[in-house]
């Protein structure tokens, strides 16, 4: 998958149907839920998928493999449509701000026919992992200022009410080891060299590191209140940390990871930054929460 291409609407960033397969034919959009991974920062063109790999099993990308099987077999069901979204999160790249990618997703993601329809009754749960987290929020946040906007035409009232639906239909949202707070102390060890600070744009890192993790940390502050302001008192929100180090330190620590969602967490002790998102197998405790959690918003009303 090469770079996002240009539009007269922005960038149009792919979205990767993981179940049920493209190849069956169009969705009937009779899915009863609707899972939408979102990834962290990295170069790999197929982030997509291979942030969400089994543990030592790179071919298997569970959300395609284990979420579709039946309850019995620690599975959501057939009734349910897995969405992997691909946006600029190339570290090394001049990429764009969270906030653009959380724009441009409105338009990429939240008004594609194909998967969101205004009258389609669902439900939706976002996971994210790492910068991933940090996308939901700003997708949340720019979802819910179009649902506010005067319409001047047929085109804005069609992304209005997309983006209606959408909010109306979130259900839940999973974080996995996501850096509310910004970037901690450890984090700023880790990476040494500014040149390898994934979240500093090029031309940023000239103002010296110290100066862009706080600017970098009061946006994500805002971003926060913004989010917080934008969805339900009642939002089903859980947070899976990290709870081994990655050489002497956890990069994202757990009073981080989980500052959004109170009680609402588990820590994965056999897990570092990378391995968070990546089960052992169907029992791992990473896989079983994001069960659980998608099962109950599955059982609940809409």
């Amino acid at each position: 998958m090469g770079r996002p291409r240009s539009s007269c609407s922005g960038v149009i960033y792919p979205v990767h149907q993981l179940y049920p397969r493209p190849e069956g034919g169009p969705l009937k959009h009779d899915h009863d839920l609707t899972l939408i991974f979102f990834h962290g920062y990295s170069n790999d063109t197929a982030v997509w998928e291979t942030t969400w790999i089994q543990r030592g099993h790179p071919e298997v990308c569970w959300p395609q493999e284990w979420l579709p099987r039946s309850k019995e077999d620690k599975g959501l069901g057939s009734r349910i449509l897995v969405l992997s979204v691909s946006f600029d999160a190339n570290p090394q790249g001049a990429h764009e701000s969270v906030e653009d990618i959380g724009k441009n997703l409105v338009h990429s993601l939240v008004n594609d026919s194909r998967y969101f329809k205004a009258d389609h009754q669902q439900r939706i749960v976002l996971v994210g992992y790492s910068f991933g987290g940090l996308v939901i929020k700003s997708l949340v946040v720019e979802a819910k200022k179009t649902t506010q906007e005067h319409c001047k035409n047929g085109v804005d009232r069609s992304r209005r009410d997309s983006c209606r639906a959408f909010m109306r239909n979130l259900k839940g949202i999973v974080f996995y080891s996501v850096p509310h707070s910004g970037a901690s102390k450890d984090f700023e060890k880790y990476f040494t060299d500014a040149n390898n600070v994934p979240f500093l744009k090029p031309s940023d890192r000239s103002q010296g590191l110290t100066r862009c993790i706080s600017d970098f940390n009061r946006e994500m502050a805002q971003l926060t209140t913004d989010f917080l302001g934008s969805i339900k008192v009642d939002m089903n929100l859980y947070a899976i940390v990290e709870g081994k180090a990655m050489g002497s330190q956890v990069l994202i620590p757990t009073a981080t990871g989980r500052v959004l969602t109170r009680n609402e967490y588990i820590k994965v002790e056999d897990a570092n930054h990378m391995e968070v998102c990546q089960p052992v197998d169907e029992d791992h405790i990473s896989y079983q929460k994001l069960w659980e959690f998608a099962d109950i918003i599955l059982q609940n009303p809409i």
